[in-house]
């Protein structure tokens, strides 16, 4: 599973997550249902990789990703 394009903060986070709130909640228990549904994808065996839109603007900066994207698709077999 890949997850991206986000990073930007809390102000960014908010604006992604923000309709998943419900009334009176806030970005961070939100963020905190994110990774703990990230954390049981990953228990699953499910290979979970993250990036953001800098490491799309160019083939340099998204190399580390393509890297990491292998080593998990390796790991899962």
């Amino acid at each position: 599973m890949g997850a991206g394009p986000g990073g930007g903060g809390v102000r960014r986070a908010h604006h992604k997550y923000g309709r998943r709130l419900a009334p009176g909640g806030d970005v961070e228990e939100v963020l905190w249902r994110e990774k703990l549904r990230e954390d049981a994808s990953r228990a699953e065996g499910v290979a979970v990789v993250r990036w953001v839109w800098a490491d799309l603007r160019s083939a340099a900066s998204f190399a580390p990703t393509v890297a990491r994207l292998h080593r998990a698709l390796d790991r899962a077999g």
